[in-house]
Order: C-alpha cells, then structure tokens, then sequence
C-alpha cells in the first residue's frame, strides 16, 4: 500500500502471501477500520459497477511506513552482534519487503 491505492483483495492477498500466519478477511476489514479511524489509511469509495473500494496511505501512514522500514533496518543490522551474544534473532520481513509492499 506504500505505493499508492490498493483494492482490499489485493491488499488481503499481499499480507497472505508474505506472512506465516494469514489473515482473515473479518481480521483485515476490523483492522482497516480501525486505521481509518486513526488516520494511518484513507478508504475511498468509487460509484462504480461493480462497487469499488480502495485503501492508501495517508501522510501519516507514509511517515509510519517509513520509520517501522527504518527500524527493520536497524534490527536486521543489530542482529548479527545479538546473535554472537547468544540472542538469536528470526525476522518475519525483511526491510526489502517493506519497501515494496
């Protein structure tokens, strides 16, 4: 969603695709909603047959983006000199990932 609008099955199956553990439809509505509501994402409806929804970061979803990619960074860099302190570290994504989902 970083990189503009994204319809909700597209969104529902990015998150599927990249996460050990998937999430519900009923999960990903209440979730939206309750971003919308804190103003991370903007839902935009258009008045169109079929009925058209789309999802997209608003200025302060972006800037949240953009701080959770910085500190993957900071703990894919970290996890290394964790590790040899016998802290071993698995990450679920990758900064890489971040970037372009």
């Amino acid at each position: 969603m970083d990189e503009g609008a994204c319809r909700y099955n597209e969104l529902h199956e990015q998150l599927n695709q990249h996460n050990a553990h998937p999430i519900s439809q009923k999960v990903l509505t209440e979730q939206l909603r309750q971003l919308e509501e804190d103003l991370i994402v903007t839902r935009t409806s258009y008045n169109t047959v079929p009925p058209k929804v789309v999802y997209s970061l608003t200025p302060y979803g972006s800037r949240l983006h953009q701080f959770l990619v910085e500190m993957t960074k900071l703990g894919e860099e970290l996890a290394p000199h964790l590790a040899k302190a016998g802290a071993p570290i698995e990450f679920d994504y990758h900064y890489q990932e971040m970037i372009h989902h």
